[in-house]
């Protein structure tokens, strides 16, 4: 896979800082440019290698370049693709890292259709523009591809003009916020969901699909409706439950006395009510259907359980104990499985390195 020459971060925050330090410390990337709204966090990120370059601006941020990762809040992703496109080359890739991806993908479809009609209107080609008044941002030789392929018919010129977007979702994180908090290891072993434009070419998908792949991630591919269904039960109910367990335990009488005796069961079940809740409140409403959804089952199962507890009903209270203790265990026996798998590539990766040593020293 050869290098990325350049890439731009956009929100250079916990999970874009983390990004950014991934592709650096697995030797992706020539050049990382870093663009924020807070001048601090480029600052903090350029004190700690993270990024070379802080762009003086969004839009210079993505002049010329191979790859830009949107990292804004949820509800920012759109207004950030609108503002940026014009200004991409024909061969970019653009990926978000937003938590919900329907309405994203949406949106993103009609600026991409929106901009190539206006651009045939005009009778533009999209990879060749004039000047840069003309077309800002747009060079006059197509930025290099993210990775050459080694399959030539899937870099033939059937492939659609870009720039190309593709939806991503890294199911990693942390409730801290902030680049302070960034970790270069964040992906190694995770999921990583992509959601790609109906329109982008497969050979560009399996370019993003190669270099999270380098960063240890576990890569999946869902529809945008799909993906927003399962994060609804996985993440934003897990969410709104420990917001409201919490909540519901501080607004106690006496709350403080008893939180002072409070061990690792509750801390743990509510570590992640401290996340920032307007970061969760974009997520939250551009996903509220299958939230609503899925809290609507939850409320159903917590009432029954209340009057199993009420009627004293043992049987009842034992069932839904045992069979939660039963997926419980299947899901850490699935996540010991997956860091055997990644620890077993790890090896197998080590392994080839070892041996192209070897050759070297023997040559």
């Amino acid at each position: 896979m050869e290098k990325i020459s350049r890439t731009a971060i956009i929100g250079v925050g916990l999970m874009g800082g983390s990004l950014a330090g991934a592709l650096r410390k697995n030797n992706i990337c020539k050049e990382i440019i870093g663009w924020d709204r807070e001048k601090s966090a480029l600052q903090a990120a350029r004190k700690a290698d993270i990024i070379d370059t802080a762009a003086p601006g969004l839009t210079a941020a993505v002049k010329q370049t191979d790859l830009v990762i949107i990292a804004v809040p949820t509800a920012a992703i759109t207004r950030t693709l609108e503002k940026i496109y014009p200004y991409l080359s024909s061969s970019t890739l653009v990926m978000d890292l937003g938590s919900t991806k329907q309405e994203i993908l949406q949106q993103a479809e009609k600026i991409f259709i929106n901009y190539q009609n206006q651009e045939t209107h005009k009778g533009l080609d999209h990879s060749n523009s004039s000047t840069d008044k003309q077309q800002p941002g747009k060079s006059m030789k197509p930025a290099k591809s993210v990775i050459d392929s080694s399959d030539s018919s899937e870099k033939s010129s059937a492939d659609i003009p870009g720039p190309y977007f593709i939806g991503g979702h890294p199911i990693a994180g942390s409730e801290k916020s902030g680049v302070e908090w960034s970790n270069p290891d964040m992906f190694a072993g995770a999921p990583f969901v992509l959601t790609p434009l109906s329109r982008t070419p497969e050979s560009r998908v399996k370019q993003l699909t190669a270099i999270l792949e380098k960063l240890g991630a576990r890569v999946y591919r869902f529809s945008p409706a799909d993906h927003d269904r399962y994060l609804a039960w996985i993440s934003h109910l897990p969410q709104l439950a420990a917001s409201a367990l919490m909540q519901t335990i501080a607004e106690q009488p006496d709350s403080q006395q008893a939180l002072e005796l409070a061990g690792s069961g509750l801390r743990d079940t509510t570590r992640i009510a401290a996340s920032d809740a307007g970061i969760w409140q974009d997520i939250v409403f551009s996903n509220r259907e299958n939230i609503a959804a899925i809290l609507q089952d939850y409320i159903t199962r917590l009432e029954k359980l209340q009057q199993a507890v009420k009627n004293s009903n043992t049987k009842a209270v034992h069932q839904l104990m045992t069979s939660a203790a039963r997926a419980r265990v299947k899901l850490d026996n699935s996540e010991s499985a997956d860091r055997d798998n990644a620890d077993r590539d790890n090896n197998i990766q080590e392994t080839d390195i070892g041996h192209k040593k070897n050759k070297r020293h023997k040559k």
